[in-house]
């Protein structure tokens, strides 16, 4: 696990740049070259034992260079397999240009973490801050595994902006663009529906998710695998068998408390009107994060849709923080943030979560 401590310590050893009286803007892209190049190749230059699912994609590339495409979300490669069109297509071109099965890797660790590098560039009110968050609390290590959910989410993170601008039709757009790169990415059309949030809407959400997930998991996965029949070999597996409650739960406790906060400096009116709407937005997507947080006791499965919310948890922690105005208290509850944030690191990790330690270069 050394070297995602060290790239945590790189990221804040890197932070000491903003106290450079230079343009912001100019120091935050200073920052991405700083910090993301090496992200980029601790991910891209993999073993393929790093990560549950790295040796599955580097199989899948050498099963797409002779495959036919058609007009479906999923496309057949040799070997049977069904793979989401937009990954395959991208796995095709590559074997065109004679590249070997790493660049896969490479490329999808590149455009991902680049991706959400530059989400955190325009949207959170501290760039470090959410880049440390991202590899702390394990984003980062969970591209390794669930690279197509990854990159899907950090397609609809880049579209952030129309959220806040209401253009929802782009929206909607990009989630299908998504959906070529992982199929799962159409909940973005359900959670589409709640934004902005009134508290119907919030009550909506609760009754029907404990509804739907609790007393209807099987007619849901019934349908999805008429939609998606790759997904039928999750079915009577342990990704849809109940497990106990352990300490996952303390992490729907965390968000809700960072809910309250966020909604205690609204109502001091902290925020001002795009920030308002920052706030509810990344709220809405703390709702479901909390509702698959806890509800994947009963349906482990929803832990693949984790990619999909719990990212904006790394711009809504700096925007509640840029509010705090007394120096003292908030560099406590920064020191804070960085001790706990390395001591979960450091537990995940210990737990072998998504198969990234021991660490290893592919050659």
């Amino acid at each position: 696990m050394d070297v995602y401590i060290l790239l945590m310590i790189w990221s804040i050893i890197s932070a000491s740049i903003y106290l450079i009286k230079i343009n912001k803007y100019l120091i935050n892209k200073l920052y991405i070259i700083l910090v993301y190049i090496p992200l980029i190749l601790i991910a891209g230059l993999r073993h393929w034992s790093v990560g549950t699912d790295t040796w599955m994609y580097l199989y899948w590339y050498t099963m797409s260079n002779n495959i036919d495409f058609n007009f479906n979300f999923f496309t057949i490669l040799s070997d049977g397999a069904n793979v989401e069109i937009g990954y395959a297509w991208l796995n095709y071109i590559l074997n065109l240009l004679y590249f070997n099965d790493q660049s896969i890797i490479f490329l999808m660790s590149l455009l991902t973490i680049l991706g959400f590098g530059i989400f955190f560039y325009r949207y959170s009110k501290s760039l470090w801050l959410s880049t440390f968050l991202f590899i702390g609390l394990i984003s980062y290590q969970e591209t390794f595994n669930m690279v197509r959910q990854a990159f899907a989410a950090m397609i609809m993170c880049n579209a952030y902006g129309f959220l806040i601008e209401d253009k929802k039709y782009k929206y909607l757009l990009t989630i299908l663009a998504a959906m070529l790169f992982h199929f799962t990415a159409i909940i973005y059309f359900f959670i589409g529906l709640f934004m902005p949030i009134k508290i119907k809407k919030f009550l909506f959400i609760i009754i029907a998710g404990i509804l739907v997930f609790l007393l209807g998991e099987n007619i849901i996965i019934a349908q999805l695998i008429d939609w998606a029949p790759k997904y039928v070999a999750y079915f009577d597996s342990t990704l849809t068998r109940a497990r106990g409650i352990g300490a996952g739960i303390i992490q729907p406790i965390f968000i809700l408390t960072l809910m309250m906060a966020s909604y205690y400096f609204v109502r001091l009116n902290k925020f001002n009107s795009e920030e308002k709407k920052q706030v509810e937005i990344c709220n809405i997507f703390m709702i479901f994060t909390i509702l698959e947080t806890s509800l994947q006791y009963v349906l482990p499965i929803l832990a693949r849709f984790n990619p999909y919310c719990f990212t904006y948890i790394l711009i809504l922690i700096p925007l509640i923080l840029d509010k705090i105005k007394f120096s003292l208290l908030k560099y406590i509850i920064y020191i804070l943030i960085i001790i706990i944030t390395f001591i979960y690191c450091i537990y995940s990790m210990s737990l072998g979560r998504h198969g990234v330690v021991p660490y290893k270069l592919f050659y």
